[in-house]
């Protein structure tokens, strides 16, 4: 996930830029829409933490190797 274009975004960051990756958009959609099908304020952190685990569980079925957490936006 830390693709030459996120690199070339973090680098701008000292101009203001902020990098928003998939898990922070994608959320919030699923709140946004959450709220107006049911009325009811989004279980935001619920959601959230499904979200990531998932993807996580499916991330570890697809690789073989050794574990890499695939969330770490850090790494290389």
């Amino acid at each position: 996930m830390n693709t030459p274009i996120v690199r070339q975004m973090r680098a701008q960051a000292h101009r203001g830029w902020i990098f928003m990756n998939g898990f922070d958009v994608l959320p919030e959609q699923a709140f946004a829409q959450f709220e107006l099908f049911t009325g009811r304020r989004a279980p935001r952190n619920l959601m959230r933490n499904e979200v990531v685990g998932r993807y996580r569980e499916e991330w570890s079925r697809s690789h073989d190797g050794p574990h890499v957490d695939p969330l770490n936006f850090e790494g290389s």
